[in-house]
């Protein structure tokens, strides 16, 4: 092959994947595909121009929002994060030797740390257009309006589906626990979160993603993290979550992952 083709190729491949990874060797960065935070309902009378008037059953969510969140908020409400990647830059057939998930916290609050939980989500879950963001209430910890197709604490898709249990369908098990205090880049990694993805890769409609939670989410603190969708927040964009896999190819498979080590990290951008 010519250099001009395989130049050709590698613009095709960045500016046509709606994630961008950076792929070293046997080491793969990943940006999610989507993420999002549910807000437990308050039972109050909500505003939003849907379901005006009515009782607050979904809570809120947060699918285009800067932030994702982990523990209860100031406005009362228990928020969990869900955060899903594609796997299919990792040749099938691979060996997972090492997972690990990196968050920047970038929470104004201060106060004693807590353990936040990692957990595989069960069932599958959709996002919609809900943004508590740039400047919402509590800098996004009152969540946004849920959309259709959203997320919620109650519906894994806002109009299509529910969850089997209100605030998620997840592994009672975590796949791994990282202490958050201040604010900083956290890492969560573990031999089970390596079954996670492996399972994953093996079987992807098993990928759900992970759910992000507070190991007691009704003690009235939060944790806040830079999301995938935090773009508008200038150089921070560059702390968004990332997933770092290292794996092994067992012969006599091949690669073809040649000029892709020069992919930037980027996170998505919203459309």
């Amino acid at each position: 092959m010519s250099k001009t083709p395989f130049i050709k190729f590698l613009a095709i491949l960045l500016f046509a994947s709606p994630v961008f990874a950076v792929v070293d060797g046997r080491l793969v960065e990943l940006k999610p595909v989507k993420d999002t935070t549910i807000y437990s309902p308050t039972g109050g009378i909500t505003l939003n121009d849907v379901t005006e008037g009515t009782v607050d059953i979904e809570g809120r969510a947060n699918a285009l929002g800067d932030y994702l969140f982990a523990g209860s908020t100031g406005q009362g409400r228990v928020t969990r994060s869900l955060l899903q990647f594609d796997l299919s830059f990792i040749p099938s057939g691979s060996i997972i030797t090492g997972v690990m998930l990196s968050l920047h916290a970038n929470t104004p609050l201060t106060g004693a740390g807590f353990d936040v939980n990692l957990h595989s989500v069960l069932s599958e879950w959709t996002i919609g257009t809900s943004d508590a963001g740039p400047f919402g209430a509590g800098g996004e910890g009152g969540g946004g309006d849920p959309t259709p197709n959203d997320a919620t604490w109650n519906s894994s898709s806002l109009g299509n589906s529910v969850w089997n249990t209100p605030g998620g369908d997840f592994s009672l098990t975590a796949s791994a626990t990282t202490f958050v205090e201040g604010p900083g880049i956290y890492d969560w990694t573990s031999p089970q979160m390596v079954v996670d993805v492996q399972g994953w890769l093996d079987d992807p409609i098993t990928n759900k993603g992970w759910l992000l939670k507070a190991d007691n989410d009704q003690d009235g603190s939060a944790r806040r993290f830079a999301s995938g969708d935090n773009d508008r927040l200038g150089d921070e964009h560059l702390l968004c979550p990332t997933l770092t896999v290292t794996y092994e190819i067992p012969e006599p498979m091949t690669l073809s992952l040649l000029g892709l080590g020069g992919l930037g990290l980027l996170c998505r951008r919203r459309t």
